[in-house]
């Protein structure tokens, strides 16, 4: 993947990578730290972006440190739960399938608890 950015960036100019994978920090280890460091090493100077929400758990001082030292500008957080009894919290979608979403949601939830 660095040689696809770096290719990029390099022979063609581009300047700007946009991430759109929202478990990109999920075994962080494994792929994207090692590919932090593989673009710092390439000295790839672009600006980095992650539009779709992030999973903030997975995100420490190190990790953090590493993206802005990588490039990345910005940086968006998934709403994971907001319930303090780790139940999800579900908020109104605003396509027309948000009402079967919500009402499947508390199915699950009824059914998961005895209450059907």
């Amino acid at each position: 993947m660095c040689a696809e950015l770096e290719w990029l960036h390099r022979g063609l100019g581009v300047n700007e990578f946009a991430f759109y994978d929202d478990a990109l920090l999920t075994n962080r280890g494994h792929h994207f730290l090692p590919l932090c460091e593989k673009i710092l090493q390439q000295q790839i100077a672009a600006t980095l972006h992650t539009p779709n929400g992030l999973q903030a758990k997975f995100i420490d001082a190190a990790t953090a440190k590493l993206m802005w030292q990588t490039g990345f500008k910005t940086i968006r957080l998934a709403y994971e739960s907001g319930s303090a009894d780790g139940n999800p919290v579900l908020l109104p979608c605003p396509d027309r399938r948000g009402g079967e979403t919500v009402r499947h949601a508390d199915r699950m939830r009824e059914s998961e608890s005895g209450k059907s």
